[in-house]
Parts: structure tokens; C-alpha cells; sequence
């Protein structure tokens, strides 16, 4: 004896993912589909548990969240150098500056692993390339403040 599929009502849609699914490995926008199936996309076989929940980070995001502290750290160190005016604010204000932005540098690289990593964040269909320009700009956000330190006491020993 063979089964018959049981009726279906026509009044009864079926479960849809809610507004903010994502597929995990592509990145595509899986928000109205059926909460189990493939990505139209790639093809990746998706449930309610296995989708993302947030896009995926663009290159500039990336830049932006482990750039920062870099961009102020360099910023504090050139403005003591230029030599504005007689230095009598500028040098302290600036030295609490630096050393607070070094430690940006220091601490913001496992703040945003921790953001990045988090399991409803998908790093999109350029996973590996988002991975490798992590871990580069993590690496060169805890190194930065002593190649920006060392090159300036190079100047300072070259010019003196």
C-alpha cells in the first residue's frame, strides 16, 4: 500500500526565514525563503540554524575597525614633530594622546576578533580573503605603534 501525501491547506503558508538570514556561505539574502532548502545562489543547503544573521563586512568595514586606532597613533606622533608653536600644550596633550591610542591599537585587535567571530556573523563569499585581512591588519594594528615610534627616532637621529 502506498502513502498519500496528506492534503495541504490553501490557506496555510509555509515557515519562512524572518528578515535577517543570510546564507553562510555566500552571503545572499535568504529573508521570505522556506526555513530549509539551497541557496539560489550557491547551492548550500541552509536551515533556520545554519544561516547567518548579519551580512557579511565589506573590505572598507574591515579597514575601518582595526584602522582607526593606527590612523590616530600616526597622527599623534607627526603632530609633536611638525613643531607647532612652542610645544608647551601641544607635546603633553599629544604624549596623552599617543599613549592612549597605542593602547587602542593594542586592544581593539581582540575586540573586533570577538565581534567578528561571533557565529550570527558571516564573513561573506570572500571568506579566506576577510580572514587573511583580518589576521594582516591585527598583526600590523599590534606592531604599528613601534614601526611609527622607530621610524621617527630614525628621523630625529638622522636630522640631528
Amino acid at each position: 500500500m502506498t502513502e498519500e501525501p496528506l492534503p495541504v491547506d490553501p490557506g496555510v503558508k509555509p515557515a519562512t526565514l524572518g528578515e535577517r538570514a543570510y546564507c553562510i556561505k555566500c552571503g545572499y539574502q535568504l529573508s521570505g525563503l522556506p526555513q530549509e532548502g539551497a541557496c539560489p545562489e550557491c547551492g548550500e543547503e541552509y536551515d533556520p540554524l545554519s544561516v547567518a544573521k548579519e551580512p557579511a563586512p565589506m573590505t572598507a568595514n574591515l579597514l575601518l575597525r582595526f584602522g582607526w586606532p593606527m590612523a590616530l597613533y600616526l597622527l599623534f606622533t607627526v603632530v609633536p614633530m611638525t613643531g607647532m608653536g612652542d610645544g608647551s600644550f601641544i607635546l603633553p596633550v599629544s604624549l596623552i594622546l599617543l599613549a592612549a591610542s597605542f593602547l587602542a591599537c593594542i586592544f581593539n585587535v581582540p575586540v573586533q576578533y570577538r565581534l567578528l567571530n561571533r557565529r550570527d556573523i558571516n564573513l561573506g563569499p570572500r571568506a579566506e580573503q576577510n580572514r587573511r585581512l583580518m589576521v594582516t591588519l591585527g598583526v600590523l594594528s599590534i606592531l604599528w605603534p613601534f614601526l611609527v615610534f622607530g621610524g621617527c627616532l630614525w628621523v630625529v637621529m638622522t636630522v640631528a
